[in-house]
């Protein structure tokens, strides 16, 4: 019976390029695919895009401000020891990302594994503006030519209105959100 109701679902997963729980989630449901004939759709978004960590952890902890150090410490040993970059800006992968979606949403989906295996496997800044012109000139795009595709916005913006406030966030089959 769990078989039938997992089979044939459709699964909206909004995700960071740079979020390693994102990363994990989809080579999971990329592993389960084609099992149980899931439909999966990516929407990439930036989550606190305009919010420093700093500035996000006093919002949420306010009467942590001693600690905020050692956990930014913490952090950057941990990334270090998982191999991949402390912060990056994904906002030109992004941009890169939906310019390659708005001419070929497969292409787009191949470009979101690999922008993820270089991130999380070779430690490559993807947000480096000549890694993002090398990858744009293999969809035969100009980094400076890019803008702020509406299907960002729009993408980001549905986001807002569905409540995503971190991710990975699922909706599964237009009704059941997972966060």
């Amino acid at each position: 019976a769990l078989l039938c109701m997992v089979a044939n679902m459709k699964i909206d997963l909004f995700v960071d390029l740079t979020c390693p729980f994102c990363y994990v989630s989809k080579l999971v449901l990329e592993d389960l695919k084609d099992k149980y004939n899931l439909e999966i759709n990516y929407h990439v978004i930036r989550i606190n895009k305009d919010v420093l960590e700093k500035e996000l952890l006093l919002e949420r902890y306010p009467q942590s401000v001693s600690i905020i150090p050692k956990l930014n410490n913490m952090i950057k040993d941990y990334n270090k020891e998982m191999n991949y970059k402390y912060k990056v800006n994904s906002l030109n992968p992004t941009m890169l990302y939906y310019n390659v979606y708005s001419e070929n949403k497969l292409e787009a989906y191949k470009l979101l594994s690999e922008l993820n295996e270089d991130y999380f496997t070779k430690n490559i800044d993807i947000s480096d503006p000549i890694y993002i012109n090398n990858r744009a000139k293999e969809y035969n795009l100009e980094f400076v030519d890019m803008d702020m595709d509406n299907q960002l916005y729009a993408t980001e913006k549905l986001a807002s209105q569905l409540g995503v406030s971190g991710t990975p966030f699922m909706i599964i089959d237009n009704q059941h959100k997972i966060s």
